[in-house]
């Protein structure tokens, strides 16, 4: 459904009226906003985290070191996000940086479906790829934009470049008409690297027209 026009220019307009450099601009970046009026959506990224170019995540992607299956190939060989936020720059050297990843894809509900449902699987589908992946919060429903979503929380091994880490996936899966959009954020409770109140701050200014 999403929040509708008239309130997301409300929430947004005068950002968009001063740093579109054209009234068309598809993609505005105004210091930690982002507002991307093709998709719909906008978010505030935590202050001092960085974009990341998708040619880093690319080689972030082919360097992670997962279990030989399908769901492996399947998984390298899907779409990239259509933005990927890190807590440490690309020049940092940090290894395992607490980041955020929104994917947005073309997706509606079968006759008979259930997003929770749906969701559940996830587990089974991403234990073939990602080492000791368990769910900690099973999938609960909750309202974003006031677009279906579902909640969950679940943790595997990280593996790259010879190192190893214990990682924590918070995920967000949001149906909005044909299009299934996911906010997902990872941390590292076990290096101190943890990120609870940036997760709920940005959770909270996620929105979908």
């Amino acid at each position: 459904m999403g929040i509708g026009r008239r309130e997301f220019l409300k929430l947004f307009g005068a950002v968009i009226a001063t740093a579109a450099s054209t009234p068309l601009q598809a993609i505005i970046v105004s210091n930690d906003l982002y507002i991307n009026r093709a998709l719909g959506l906008a978010y505030k990224k935590p202050s001092g985290w960085h974009f990341l170019s998708l040619e880093a995540f690319a080689d972030i992607k082919e360097k992670q070191q997962l279990l030989d299956s399908d769901t492996t190939e399947k998984l390298k060989s899907g779409d990239d996000p259509i933005a990927m936020i890190c807590q440490y720059p690309e020049s940092s050297g940090v290894t395992f940086s607490p980041s955020i990843t929104i994917y947005v894809e073309n997706f509606e509900l079968l006759d008979g479906e259930n997003l929770q449902e749906l969701v559940s699987t996830l587990a089974d589908t991403y234990s073939k790829a990602l080492v000791n992946y368990k769910f900690e919060v099973p999938p609960q429903p909750l309202s974003v934009s006031r677009c279906e979503a579902s909640e969950y929380v679940s943790t595997f091994i990280h593996q790259q470049e010879d190192k190893e880490a214990l990682c924590r996936h918070r995920s967000i899966a949001i149906i909005r008409d044909k299009q299934m959009y996911t906010v997902n954020m990872f941390d590292y409770p076990a290096l101190g690297r943890t990120v609870d109140q940036e997760y709920v701050e940005f959770k909270e200014a996620f929105k979908l027209v």
